[in-house]
């Protein structure tokens, strides 16, 4: 198992290198015009500035240019639920809260890509919750000397702050195993009624 763990301390980056410019349509809805302005200015200016979901939604296209991660913003999303809860909620969700969640689920998405392009037919994501991520890389033609080579070059461009690398136990393939068959056995009785 593969396990990467962000650091928490990181700044805000990626919401500045994967989009430097902020649209002011997404801040203001009721001007129609949209004027480019740099993140970082309207960042100190907009401190206060809370988002509905329509905006909410239109500022993280925005800073994205795509619609990956407002996709997740929804009442059956785990990562994105707390963005929508707060973005229809009287108040809304505020802009610094919005570009952490943003600069968050980057970075998970860069991280899997980077696995995608490097284990394009042996990897899944086993567990994630918060800054913690595990994937489960398969051993055919893989070797755990090439796995860390391959993450200790990638590390500062995936702003890892640490990560380990081991192989599964027999007790976690019992485990799996057991889940697995659970969830094929649940899934037969509900079939069968």
């Amino acid at each position: 198992l593969l396990e990467e763990i962000f650091s928490p301390d990181d700044k805000d980056d990626k919401v500045n290198d994967a989009a430097s410019t902020f649209t002011r349509e997404s801040c203001e809805l009721s001007h129609h015009e949209v004027e480019e302005i740099d993140v970082e200015s309207t960042a100190a200016s907009t401190t206060n500035t809370f988002f509905d979901l329509k905006q909410t939604l239109k500022a993280v296209n925005a800073m994205t240019g795509n619609n990956l991660l407002s996709s997740m913003i929804n009442l059956k999303d785990q990562h994105g639920y707390l963005i929508f809860k707060a973005a229809t909620s009287e108040i809304g969700v505020s802009l610094d809260t919005l570009a952490a969640f943003c600069t968050h689920e980057l970075r998970i998405n860069s991280l899997t890509e980077f696995m995608r392009e490097n284990y394009p037919n042996s990897f899944a994501i086993r567990e994630r919750q918060d800054c913690k991520v595990r994937f489960e890389v398969g051993l055919d033609g893989v070797n755990i000397g090439s796995l860390f080579g391959i993450i200790e070059e990638s590390k500062d461009a995936l702003w890892l702050a640490d990560y380990g690398v081991s192989q599964t136990s027999l007790e976690q393939v019992f485990n799996m195993k057991v889940a697995e068959s659970l969830r094929d056995g649940t899934a037969n009785e509900t079939s069968k009624m």
